[in-house]
């Protein structure tokens, strides 16, 4: 994948792919925060907490909080969002 071309959120997901991005939360959960979901966010919050780009960079990768993100994901039926997501993670680590 080539990451240039996309908007990586803290949990490796591709915000360009997110109608919430689309339309009303155009700086994603990277930017302040967002009025919709991205503002109470526990991986958001976390990634902010531990002052890093995305989770790929945390020491505690992959942790509870976000396994437990792409659990919901897939229940809510984004469950190839959480699988291409956690790819990202894993090209970032290897980069």
């Amino acid at each position: 994948m080539n990451m240039t071309t996309h908007y990586i959120a803290y949990c490796g997901n591709d915000c360009t792919r997110c109608p919430l991005y689309k339309n009303d939360c155009l700086e994603g959960c990277l930017g302040a925060a967002c009025a919709n979901y991205c503002g109470t966010c526990v991986v958001r919050l976390c990634n902010l907490e531990h002052q890093i780009v995305n989770c790929a960079q945390c020491e505690e990768y992959p942790c509870q909080k976000l396994e437990k993100q792409y659990e919901n994901m897939a229940k809510d039926g984004y469950g190839d969002w959480a699988i291409n997501a956690r790819k990202v993670l894993e090209e970032i680590r290897r980069s």
